[in-house]
């Protein structure tokens, strides 16, 4: 997932189950999430479990924030 690129706008995430879908070129992908992918998460739901993750990469990165200052 992290390698892939999808088209501007031709992603998103589903629930019910919870998963996500995107377009790349002429194909669709599909990942769907389960408890027993990610028993780390605990209490959370996958999207704020996965937000979590992304803060934490960006601000390893030193990423995260509204921008530079000028």
């Amino acid at each position: 997932l992290a390698d892939t690129y999808f088209n501007e706008g031709k992603f998103a995430w589903t629930s019910n189950p919870t998963g996500f879908v995107g377009s790349s070129l002429d194909k669709i992908y599909r990942w769907d999430l389960e408890n027993q992918d990610f028993p780390e998460k605990g209490e959370m739901s996958f999207h704020d479990y996965i937000v979590q993750k992304d803060l934490e990469k960006l601000t390893k990165e030193k990423k995260q924030g509204l921008g530079t200052k000028h």
